[in-house]
């Protein structure tokens, strides 16, 4: 097991360095770079760079994130580990690591890696859907007042829609049925809450919901949030969370730690909210070290958590 102090050193690796490889015409431009982006055909260049914020976005496809890991996993399309090691290889790091103390079975970690590559997946699915209520068109101006309406005018930027993975769950509901049953994987994907079977036709668990990704610590993705725009009521709650499963433990996981972490332990302090949109907020208007528990009270695991940054 890769330990957390050498994950950070590789997380801390010039983002721009990395994606030069990849984007030719990356150029400094302010404080950010720009270039053409690396994940789509284009002739001028809607792809940025932050080094300061260690994040990158495309303004035409709407592709970002945050640290080299995450580029070198969309872009090599490679696992977290194997994509902590390709970066390692590259720039001569060494890798600290511990001995595991309980060996899984195999048969568990082929089911967590089945896990974490469907909600990959529907990630990519609700993001899209989100992306194509703008016309498939990302604005360049700091918000979309398509996607404002949408977020009940929470005024969040495009920056941070794109930082936070936001996604979007259409009311029809079968966003995700369709392809997860072509890929024989509707069964896992039930097991983690996406999909519910019907008496007649499966279908989407999360339907005409604004969807917030949840991350653990590297960086995958490990359950999600979705929240209606309008009140909820017993049998259509407001808000609604993935099941616990192999991969997702309330009590293990705090919403925006992946972004946060390597500000928490630069002041040494976090700030506590209550939920996903605070979180962003947050961010957003300058407290980058933010983070909530998710959809339960604040627990001795959340605080062990919190204890070793």
């Amino acid at each position: 097991m890769i330990t957390e102090n050498s994950i950070q050193e590789i997380r801390d690796i010039d983002l721009v360095e990395v994606i030069k490889k990849y984007v030719d015409d990356l150029k400094k431009k302010g404080a950010n770079y720009n270039g053409c982006c690396p994940f789509h055909d284009e002739k001028s260049g809607s792809f940025m760079v932050n080094p300061a914020k260690n994040i990158y976005k495309c303004f035409g496809c709407g592709a970002g994130g945050a640290d080299a890991i995450k580029f070198v996993m969309d872009k090599e399309r490679m696992e977290f580990i194997p994509a902590v090691k390709y970066l390692a290889d590259w720039f001569g790091i060494t890798l600290e690591e511990t001995k595991a103390k309980n060996d899984e079975p195999e048969e568990q970690k082929a089911k967590k890696v089945d896990y974490l590559t469907i909600n990959k997946w529907a990630a990519g699915k609700y993001q899209k859907a989100l992306f194509e209520l703008n016309c498939g068109s990302w604005p360049v101006e700091p918000f979309s007042p398509v996607i404002q309406e949408l977020l009940g005018n929470r005024l969040l930027t495009n920056d941070s829609i794109i930082d936070f993975q936001l996604g979007y769950a259409p009311a029809k509901g079968r966003l995700l049925t369709d392809g997860l049953v072509e890929r024989g994987m509707f069964v896992p994907a039930k097991e983690l809450g996406l999909v519910k079977e019907g008496t007649n036709r499966n279908y989407d668990n999360f339907r005409d919901r604004i969807i917030f990704p949840i991350h653990n610590e590297r960086g995958e993705i490990v359950g999600f949030g979705a929240r209606k725009m309008e009140d909820g009521n017993k049998a259509n709650p407001k808000y609604m969370n993935s099941d616990a499963s192999l991969i997702y433990k309330k009590d293990q996981i705090l919403y925006g730690l992946y972004q946060a972490g390597k500000a928490i332990r630069d002041s040494k302090f976090a700030v506590l909210v209550e939920g996903y949109y605070d979180v962003i907020s947050f961010h957003q208007g300058g407290m980058p070290n933010t983070v909530a528990a998710c959809g339960t009270a604040f627990t001795d695991g959340h605080a062990k958590l919190l204890k070793k940054y």
